[in-house]
């Protein structure tokens, strides 16, 4: 007979993988990033910059180990950076499209 020296656990009903350990903050930072920059700029970027800072401390973790971290928590990382990123990158770019629009609109005003 076999001797057993670990626990199944599929068996007992336990994810043998963890969840990375910033991926809640992480998601949380970045909705809060996306929400806050457009009412207070500066905590936004705050909260943005810490999320990207936490995301790339995890995703190096995820790298070195794939099978010790949960897919589902990845994902959740992954979500966190990427709504962090649209918090830094889209308000300057609306900036610069209604600075655009606004010239245009000078523009043809001024011809008529």
């Amino acid at each position: 007979m076999e001797e057993i020296t670990e626990y199944d656990n599929t068996i007992l009903g336990m994810s043998p993988e963890h969840d990375l350990p910033y991926a809640c903050s992480i998601y949380n930072l970045g909705v809060t990033a996306l929400i806050t920059i457009w009412i207070v700029g500066p905590v936004g970027l705050v909260c943005s910059i810490l999320a990207l800072v936490r995301a790339k401390g995890d995703l190096a973790l995820y790298r070195e180990n794939p099978g010790i971290y949960s897919f589902a928590s990845y994902q959740k990382v992954i979500a966190g950076r990427k709504y962090a990123l649209l918090a830094i990158v889209l308000p300057p770019t609306l900036i610069v499209v209604c600075v655009i629009f606004i010239f245009l609109w000078l523009a043809w005003a001024y011809k008529h």
